[in-house]
């Protein structure tokens, strides 16, 4: 479980320190009542500022977008498979493009899944990381056939990726 914020009005990697440590206390309560320790900004849009303050909170992010079409053509795009230092917090990238994006752009849960798979399969090809936002959500397209998507993307990934599969935490020691 990561933090999303305390609401989703893009300001916040572009507020002074104190005000986004502000919005993050707002939301001190949940944070410790389900021991969140990933964080990921509103429409990945990040600042020196924003780090230097989740880092206080957080132990890693997901805010770091990957592209994996231009990666194709651009082998120096390569190196954000893999988690990095980011003023002092562990920046994990987001190799795979969020579900409430795609849904935006309507592809099908089928359209989704499938792509997914596919890239998955080239991040594996580089050795990099497979990561996902997911908005597991009605009023961001959460329907049964989405559901199911999810649930047949997870079996395969405990099945066939099984011995590749790690939580952040891995990365954090």
């Amino acid at each position: 479980i990561g933090l999303h914020g305390y609401n989703h009005d893009n300001r916040l990697a572009f507020l002074s320190e104190d005000e986004i440590e502000g919005r993050i206390r707002r939301c001190m309560e949940f944070i410790q009542k389900y021991n969140i320790r990933g964080f990921k900004s509103p429409s990945f849009l990040t600042s020196p500022k924003l780090y230097k303050v989740i880092k206080n909170y957080f132990s890693y992010d997901i805010s770091m977008p990957f592209d994996i079409s231009y990666a194709l053509y651009n082998v120096e795009c390569l190196r954000s498979l893999w988690p990095k230092n980011k003023n002092g917090i562990i920046a994990v990238p987001s190799t795979l493009p969020p579900d409430d994006i795609l849904i935006a752009m309507h592809y099908s849960a089928k359209d989704i899944y499938s792509l997914w798979l596919r890239i998955i399969d080239i991040i594996y090809h580089f050795g990099g990381v497979a990561v996902v936002t997911t908005h597991l959500n009605s009023h961001l397209g959460l329907s049964g056939k989405m559901a199911a998507a999810y649930e047949r993307f997870v079996k395969i990934l405990s099945g066939k990726w099984a011995e590749h599969i790690y939580r952040v935490s891995n990365y954090l020691n």
